[in-house]
């Protein structure tokens, strides 16, 4: 994470955890993205991370961020899509989308991969396929 420097030397960051020891003690970790929707909600101070289509959902504020350049902006399908097709896949399914170098990008841009059985005939194919499906509506 980036921390004001100043604000980072008084914090005890011995556990390596990203987040400073004084903050540990007021963490919560929500069940669902409606629980995490109730908290942003209902409580002063608090931070959420979820997907974009959560937000959406549930109507939650969003936090405008600079890109590599300083310009502030909202995370939108074409700020996030900035960032992701900027990525660098290695084919492990792994990519690193946070904090792009490109013009144009969120900074907080995370995502997810779905694996999928493909072929083969039985019963246990049968959610595969429906899921596949889903996937390629």
């Amino acid at each position: 994470g980036r921390f004001d420097p100043t604000w980072a030397a008084t914090q005890d960051t011995s556990d390596q955890s990203i987040w400073p020891a004084s903050l540990h003690s007021r963490l919560v970790f929500a069940q669902s993205f409606a629980h995490a929707a109730s908290l942003v909600q209902t409580m002063d101070h608090v931070i959420t991370f979820v997907p974009m289509s959560a937000a959406l959902n549930y109507q939650l504020d969003v936090a405008s961020l600079g890109d590599v350049t300083g310009l502030e902006m909202l995370p939108t399908v074409e700020s996030i899509g900035t960032a992701v097709d900027g990525a660098s896949f290695d084919g492990t399914f792994q990519a690193d989308v946070m904090n792009s170098n490109i013009e144009g990008a969120y900074p907080i841009v995370v995502f997810s991969s779905i694996v999928l059985r493909r072929g083969g005939p039985g019963p246990k194919c049968a959610p595969a396929a429906a899921l596949g499906g889903f996937i390629y509506w």
